[in-house]
């Protein structure tokens, strides 16, 4: 008996080849700066990339499969408002590599091999609380504990519970919450699930100690889970917040804050 719902390896080869295509002749890119709502200080920035990021295996181009995660650096001899950007998947790094600028007009363009060389990784050594109100961290970690989670300090916008992220030298405590329309699923046995596709995924920034928000915003989310908006969601450094907008890392949001 023929099962009808098998991928067959050539249409897995035609699906590569489409994307390959796609990714190596498109240029256009569509980004921007958008207003925070209710941001108190920083600046939001939407970025799109211009293309799949694809990377080499077996002699063949291919979409940089999943988990992955965007690897960020910066040239400290470059101009002080522009990141690079690349995407790490298992075992490896996409053959494409940006340079974004955050300015006025927000600009993506292709980063030379000499320029990635010379940036240094931005740390983005994030750390969790798995669920509100956790006070503790793990003994390995070289850094000092979280801070105590306050829920009478650090509230989220949305009124279900996604990630409470903190950043790197753990001075900022981030919520991240979201709304839906709908309601989560149990999901399946063997392929898990549970969640929900669409909503509004909200962050609310603190600085450790304080009910003060530095920032905080959101955006519609449709087609993406709003864990894994949150699970790959990073610190650059304690001045840029990065939340990915889709499964593709095709869009991402950049909350740039002011000095606090």
């Amino acid at each position: 008996m023929v099962n009808r719902n098998a991928t067959h390896p050539m249409n897995h080869r035609l699906l590569t080849l489409i994307l390959g295509i796609i990714a190596l002749t498109s240029s256009a890119c569509l980004s921007g700066k958008l207003q925070a709502p209710e941001a108190t200080r920083g600046e939001v920035y939407s970025v799109q990339f211009p293309t799949y990021w694809t990377t080499r295996e077996d002699k063949r181009t291919i979409v940089v499969p999943p988990p992955n995660a965007y690897e960020v650096r910066k040239n400290e001899s470059g101009p002080s408002d522009e990141l690079l950007f690349a995407l790490k998947g298992p075992g490896t790094l996409s053959i494409e590599r940006y340079a974004v600028r955050l300015d006025r007009q927000v600009t993506v363009s292709s980063a030379t091999e000499r320029a990635w060389d010379q940036a240094v990784l931005i740390s983005s050594g994030n750390s969790y609380y798995e669920d509100p109100p956790a006070a503790s961290f793990s003994a390995k970690d070289p850094l000092k504990p979280l801070p105590e989670f306050r829920e009478d300090l650090y509230k989220g916008s949305g009124d279900r519970w996604s990630k409470i992220l903190v950043s790197p030298k753990r001075t900022i405590v981030t919520v991240l919450t979201y709304t839906s329309p709908d309601q989560e699923s149990k999901g399946d046995i063997i392929f898990g699930g549970g969640t929900v596709n669409r909503g509004r995924f909200y962050w609310d920034v603190y600085a450790v100690g304080s009910d003060m928000k530095i920032a905080s915003g959101s955006f519609a989310f449709n087609g993406i889970a709003p864990g894994i908006i949150s699970d790959s969601a990073q610190w650059l450094g304690e001045k840029y917040l990065l939340l990915p907008r889709d499964y593709s890392a095709q869009n991402c949001l950049l909350i740039a804050l002011s000095d606090h």
